[in-house]
């Protein structure tokens, strides 16, 4: 009968995680379903790998959520000072040899912890994808008469395997949605998913009535740079506009590369100042940071969009295009007569 409920959960749980396209939420629905089976539990928490090599907190329940601002060094976690992240264990408290394992300020959980109800009882569990550790899920019980025990770890390991096949699954869907909405070189958001968000922004305008600037941004001498310096050169300048994108724009403007050396911006419920004024600090950022192989300029074209106009996505787009062509014609006139 007990095989039925757990079945029952993972199943609960697979589909869940199938519908939701948020990482922090698969930590989470991973977290409930594991604490749902091992009702010993009664707080939690899930510790991510992330790029840094550090463990991050990305789900807790019963804890404060300061614990999510917390990271602790992936050679720094009990579980890897006891069997190097290998299999399931189990800390009983109180625990002497704390100090050791808990060296240099790491563990903001324990201070946490003692501050809190007393821990009875943690039992820590990695999570393997493609054979390399990606997460650990942290079980706590408050009960002296509810310790984690030998059965535990048998329940553990049965849904352990069912929560890596879970998390594996998302991440390679999560990859493959990264690959169709991004451009390969920049990272930047590619051609098709702009206009998809872009879709989305008009709607919004609409009902909130409000005032933004799309900015259609063309390199210039791209093919100068291509043909005399090799495309190895071309591609870096197109890593150093998305560079330049990244690091002077905010949340606020939606960015994408759209095809060859073209770029857009919208600057969403913006003043045309407010636009120019972004698109000069960009034009400065390049001006500092290009090489002589590299020298980057651009022009551009803006046009503003109220959710009134009624205007489409194409026909906006091409508007900005139109603005974009006068501004590289005015430039290189005003270069040659200088």
């Amino acid at each position: 009968m007990q095989i039925e409920i757990i079945k029952k959960e993972i199943y609960s749980m697979g589909k869940k995680i199938s519908t939701t396209d948020s990482r922090s939420l698969v930590y989470e629905i991973m977290l409930d379903s594991a604490m749902s089976i091992i009702s010993k539990a009664n707080r939690g928490s899930v510790l991510v790998l992330e790029e840094d090599n550090y463990f991050h907190y990305r789900a807790i329940k019963g804890y404060p959520t300061d614990l999510l601002n917390m990271k602790i060094k992936r050679e720094d976690v009990y579980l890897y000072k006891y069997n190097k992240l290998a299999d399931i264990c189990i800390l009983k408290m109180p625990f002497n040899d704390k100090d050791d394992l808990f060296n240099d300020n790491i563990s903001g959980k324990i201070q946490l912890l003692e501050k809190g109800p007393n821990i009875k009882s943690v039992l820590f569990s990695p999570i393997y994808v493609d054979n390399k550790v990606v997460a650990i899920v942290n079980l706590d019980s408050t009960a002296a008469d509810a310790l984690f025990n030998k059965g535990d770890i048998s329940k553990m390991k049965y849904i352990n395997h069912e929560l890596e096949l879970a998390l594996k699954n998302f991440l390679s869907q999560e990859q493959l949605r990264y690959i169709a909405t991004h451009d390969e070189l920049t990272n930047l958001y590619n051609r098709r998913s702009f206009k998809d968000y872009f879709s989305r922004e008009i709607l919004e305008m609409q009902r909130k009535k409000h005032i933004s600037h799309v900015a259609l941004i063309d390199l210039d001498d791209f093919k100068f740079i291509n043909d005399n310096y090799g495309h190895s050169e071309g591609d870096k300048a197109l890593i150093i506009m998305s560079e330049a994108l990244r690091i002077n724009l905010n949340h606020n403007d939606l960015y994408a590369r759209m095809s060859g050396d073209e770029f857009v911006i919208l600057f969403r419920n913006s003043t045309l100042e407010q636009a120019i004024e972004k698109i000069m600090i960009i034009k400065d950022y390049l001006l500092r940071n290009c090489t002589a192989k590299n020298h980057i300029d651009f022009s551009y074209g803006l046009v503003q969009i109220d959710g009134i106009n009624n205007l489409s996505i194409d026909e906006i787009l091409c508007i900005a295009d139109k603005n974009m062509y006068k501004d590289k014609r005015e430039r290189k006139c005003k270069n040659e007569c200088t």
